[in-house]
């Protein structure tokens, strides 16, 4: 339970920024970061740790991976996907291995 989620498939958030420290894109697990306390300074203290640290040590913050992930609120909570909004609570998360297909013009 938590007052902001971050659900992630790579490293990377927001540019060059390793928020998600044990992720590895082809594992078949998403990366969840859960706040369940969302104010100034444990923002501060997690971004603090996001770039000086390979740890993250924020008791107010949650770190599990796992391959499906269901986010309810009792509110209508907006859910952003990539920077854009696409919808409210509930959202469903799960990974879709191998989905991608490349094709290449030899």
């Amino acid at each position: 339970e938590g007052s902001f989620v971050l659900v992630g498939n790579g490293r990377l958030y927001g540019g060059p920024f390793p928020f998600f420290k044990q992720a590895v894109i082809d594992d078949g697990l998403l990366d969840v970061i859960v706040f369940k306390r969302l104010g100034y300074l444990e923002i501060i203290k997690y971004l603090q740790d996001v770039v000086f640290s390979s740890d993250i040590h924020v008791p107010e913050i949650e770190y599990f991976q796992t391959r499906r992930l269901r986010v309810d609120s009792d509110q209508s909570v907006p859910v952003e996907l990539d920077g854009e909004l696409v919808g409210n609570c509930p959202v469903e998360f799960s990974l879709h291995e191998q989905s991608l297909r490349v094709l290449v013009r030899e």
